[in-house]
This record gives structure tokens, C-alpha cells and sequence, in this order.
């Protein structure tokens, strides 16, 4: 699994936040143990790394109480914290009023060694848009930060709209 050094990762995070979003959030890092996800040994150097905009809202995903600690301690906004259901869902009904994405297609758990990762953003906003749902995110944005993104691993994203390209929007 590739993964990005502190200080690419804070110009990575400069660059996704120059798009616009509804709802600004950026998931920064995880505060997990560095022996056990050595790909996040540095997230508190990471969040340090990250120069600050007003109206985002910085979190960080903990899975314990030490996370948290070293989480708050870095100065995040707020934390998503890891919670590991037992029960089924068979009959539950779910709805979501957020999605979760990634630049690019980037992302997942380095915990799950065949996670595939985030969906992509600009995938995800190409389909809502085409949908007819229009949220104000500067698509051109995203995949000048996806191209970087990619350029920085040095490996092919696996978002489809960074390789396909944009199509016309649909006049409805």
C-alpha cells in the first residue's frame, strides 16, 4: 500500500480544500497505533502540517481512548471514531445524508488489506451531476488534485472520470 509523507500530505490537503464543497470537512488522519498501521505513524505531524482555513471543520479518526488523546492533543475540530458493529442490520433501515470520498479514489483502511479504498470524488460528483443534482463543487478542482495526488504515489488512480474526462453537462 503506498502512502504519502507528512509534508505531501499537507499540500495535498491545501489543495482539496481550494474546492469548493457544501459542507466543508476534511478527514485529515487516523490516531491509531503506529507499531500496528505504520502508514499513520506520523499523523500527528501530519495535522500539524496542515495550514489551517476558517470554515473547515479538520477531524481525525480514533479508534481508542489514546487515539483521541493524541487526537485533541493535535488540535483536530472533531473526531469520527471507529465503531465495530457485532449485530446484523437485517432489518434496520439506513439512510445517509453525508457521503464519504476521496480524491482520485483514495483511501480505505490499511487495517483491511483488500480494501479498495474511497469512492472517488469527482466520480461521485459526475454521477450526482449528471443525476441533476447540483452541490457547487469545483469539479476542475478535484482532478487537478487527483492528477497530483496520483503523481505524488506514483500509481494510477483508480477514479474512472480522471481517465475518461468530463462530459458536457445535460441541460434539463
Amino acid at each position: 500500500m503506498a502512502s504519502l509523507p507528512a509534508q505531501a500530505g499537507g499540500g495535498l490537503q491545501a489543495r482539496a480544500r481550494s474546492v469548493e464543497i457544501v459542507e466543508v470537512g476534511a478527514e485529515a488522519t487516523s490516531f491509531v497505533h503506529p507499531k500496528r498501521v505504520p502508514q499513520m505513524a506520523d499523523a500527528d505531524d501530519a495535522m500539524a502540517g496542515v495550514p489551517r482555513v476558517d470554515g473547515v471543520s479538520y477531524i481525525g479518526l480514533v479508534a481508542n481512548e489514546r487515539g483521541l488523546d493524541r487526537a485533541l492533543a493535535s488540535g483536530v475540530d472533531e473526531v469520527n471514531v471507529v465503531v465495530v458493529a457485532i449485530e446484523t442490520l437485517t432489518g434496520v433501515e439506513l439512510g445517509a445524508s453525508a457521503l464519504d470520498s476521496g480524491a482520485g479514489g483514495i483511501g480505505g483502511c490499511p487495517l483491511a488489506p483488500a480494501a479498495t479504498g474511497n469512492i472517488a470524488t469527482e466520480d461521485l460528483a459526475y454521477q450526482l451531476r449528471r443525476s441533476g443534482i447540483h452541490f457547487g463543487l469545483d469539479l476542475d478542482g478535484v482532478l487537478a488534485a487527483a492528477a497530483l495526488i496520483g503523481a505524488e504515489l506514483g500509481i494510477r488512480l483508480p477514479a474512472l472520470l480522471g481517465r475518461a474526462g468530463d462530459f458536457p453537462e445535460r441541460q434539463f
